[in-house]
């Protein structure tokens, strides 16, 4: 049973999302979760030179994670409509 839930990055891009590969749904904590690099400095499993504060949420994902401006409750909301539909499909 597949579903798919659409939720927005913080650079405001659409991501679509298994719920097959949803881990956790977590709060994002502003300072822990993304600490600036140190000046001039990026990692090289930076993927993204967007501003991330704006993140509500962290969606853990069994091959990674993603940072979306909805929050947990919201995308909660989501997931359960996606179960629904996906359950639905698999009936008719």
């Amino acid at each position: 049973m597949t579903g798919w839930i659409k939720v927005t990055s913080p650079q405001e891009t659409r991501a679509y999302l298994s719920i097959d590969q949803l881990i956790r749904v977590r709060p994002c904590l502003t300072g822990v979760d993304f600490t600036p690099p140190a000046a001039g400095k990026r990692s090289s499993r930076d993927r993204t030179t967007g501003d991330l504060s704006a993140a509500k949420t962290i969606i853990d994902l069994t091959n990674g994670m993603q940072a979306v401006l909805e929050t947990p409750e919201e995308v909660m909301e989501l997931i359960g409509a996606a179960q629904q539909a996906a359950g639905k499909e698999a009936i008719a």
